[in-house]
């Protein structure tokens, strides 16, 4: 009479449990990495976006004070942007003079400044748009 013997299987090996947790994390890593990189991506843009209504405002204010002259109203504004590392930023004042706008007349500044060269990744997620931010004041003089 013959006895087979039955093989039994051996609980996995060190290696081979390496070998799954090397797969896996191959498969995880990128899509964990570009998500990471789009919320910081995100984040930036919404800080930009931020700066430029900061900016915005700060050349309404200076714009309503009587008497105030347009330069010194595109440098206000623009140091907000300069001090937060904006770069290509404009700032576009409506009416041209308001110095010499009506009383109870709404002076808009405007602080535009494209994605592409603000961005930490240029090309990448946000590429080809400009951030624009629009504040209104009413001229109380």
């Amino acid at each position: 009479m013959q006895t087979s013997r039955r093989k039994l299987h051996s609980p996995p090996t060190r290696n081979s449990r390496s070998a799954v947790a090397t797969v896996e994390l191959s498969i995880v890593l990128p899509v964990l990495m570009i998500l990471v990189v789009g919320i910081v991506e995100s984040c930036h843009l919404f800080y930009i976006k931020q700066s430029l209504t900061v900016s915005a405002y700060e050349g309404a204010r200076a714009a309503i004070v009587k008497g105030m002259p347009l330069s010194s109203i595109n440098n206000r504004s623009n140091q907000v942007l300069t001090d937060r590392g904006i770069a290509n930023g404009t700032t576009v004042i409506t009416p041209s003079l308001p110095s010499s706008a009506a009383y109870g007349t709404y002076i808009s500044v405007r602080a535009e400044a494209p994605y592409n060269t603000n961005s930490l990744i240029p090309g990448w997620l946000f590429s080809g748009i400009t951030l624009r931010s629009t504040v209104k004041m009413m001229k109380e003089y």
